[in-house]
């Protein structure tokens, strides 16, 4: 390794006073720069994707804050409608007086039987 004196001289390695095989130390540092210089471009490239990636789904992550916003709002709309729909008690209540009405062939006998009770009353009472 090249020390550094104290007056702020290189050691000599064959150049001159202010030399100390600067040359191929400085040829060897730019040419490690140069390759931290491609690493960084691939760095900044990818960093460029990564937020285009991030924006993309921070749009999607809205779009889905929207539809559970909407969902939460149908939700409590469909509850609303079922706490105003009737009880079990008044549907079997209702099923009990459906139950008491006649079905349409007791529906078909019966107007059967008052048109001919009708006509054969006709015929008696002229």
């Amino acid at each position: 390794m090249v020390s550094v004196g104290r007056q702020g001289k290189l050691a000599n390695q064959g150049g001159d006073d202010h030399d100390g095989g600067m040359d191929s130390r400085i040829a060897h540092l730019e040419a490690d720069m140069a390759e931290v210089k491609v690493t960084l471009g691939r760095v900044e490239a990818a960093m460029h994707e990564m937020l285009s990636l991030a924006q993309k789904i921070d749009v999607r992550l809205t779009r889905l804050e929207d539809r559970s916003q909407k969902q939460s709002e149908d939700i409590a709309e469909i509850k609303g409608r079922i706490s105003s729909l009737p009880s079990a008690d008044a549907f079997g209540e209702l099923k009990g007086r459906l139950a008491n009405v006649p079905n349409w062939w007791q529906m078909f006998i019966f107007i059967f039987a008052a048109v001919g009770g009708a006509a054969s009353l006709h015929k008696i009472i002229p």
